[in-house]
């Protein structure tokens, strides 16, 4: 068994220094106003079907005899995205009308950082359970090497992109080349690492079907890909020669990215 208090300190250390890169890579990357988000919302993808099968493709080999665990699983999945929605029509109300106001950039990126953090709740659970459960005295030879390691931060910094990418896409161009960003990067980070801190407690002290988690997860991404999607069709790029192509070929590179980094998971790097 590794002792709770090790799990939360290397869960949060591997999370949160991850996606805080990523929001530095995208935030620091080249101003554009759709090939950004474009890769972004290839990563986001991704992570929809990566959360549904994780979430058991919400029960649907059930047929009409799921039960309720069909009936949670779906409802979560309306759950994670009618939150979000509900939480920017609230606190975004007269913010949005401006594109482009640091408030409303900063509003949704927090959003996106918060869907994010839904579905970690699912990965901070596995990874408390085991922790609470190996016979290993590390978490690297509990997960059988360091390939999962490897595989876990580089998803996590695609996390950090997409978040970025969110930030930037609704930023003001003078905003996106300032200095002053640092310490929000640092709360979004923050954001979307807190729940994963959440899920290692449950993990830890009372396994739950991690499903559940995974359901909400998959519900919050149909949002952050909504918003990546926006300025994507309200953009120049889309309507220029080759543009459309280009953007479909970033997509699929996003989506490759979080491939390429699943692999590790199935990889044992002593």
């Amino acid at each position: 068994m590794i002792g709770f208090a090790t799990s939360l300190v290397e869960i949060l250390v591997a999370t949160f220094t991850s996606l805080l890169l990523g929001l530095i890579v995208a935030t620091r990357a080249k101003p554009s106003s759709s090939y950004l988000p474009a890769f972004a919302l290839g990563v986001t993808l991704w992570l929809f079907v990566d959360t549904s099968n994780d979430a058991l493709l919400f029960d649907v080999n059930s047929g009409f005899s799921g039960g309720w665990e069909q009936v949670t699983l779906v409802g979560l999945l309306a759950t994670g995205l009618l939150a979000l929605l509900l939480i920017e029509y609230f606190r975004a109300r007269g913010r949005l009308d401006t594109q482009g106001t640091g408030d409303a950039a900063y509003l949704l990126a927090i959003l996106a950082a918060l869907g994010i953090g839904f579905h970690a709740l699912g990965e901070g659970e596995a990874f408390g359970s085991l922790a609470s459960s190996t016979a290993s005295g590390s978490m690297i030879a509990a997960l059988g090497g360091y390939g999962p390691g490897i595989g876990y931060v580089l998803h996590k910094l695609l996390e950090g992109v997409v978040i970025g990418a969110v930030f930037r896409a609704y930023s003001a161009p003078a905003d996106q080349s300032r200095g002053n960003t640092f310490g929000k990067l640092i709360v979004l980070g923050g954001v979307g690492s807190a729940l994963t801190l959440v899920g290692d407690a449950v993990g830890y002290f009372g396994p739950i079907n991690a499903s559940f988690f995974f359901a909400l997860g998959a519900g919050s991404t149909i949002y952050i890909m909504v918003r990546l999607a926006l300025p994507m069709i309200s953009t120049k790029e889309i309507y220029e020669r080759h543009g459309a192509g280009l953007l479909a070929l970033l997509i699929l590179l996003g989506f490759l990215s979080v491939y390429f980094a699943g692999l590790f998971h199935s990889v044992a790097l002593p």
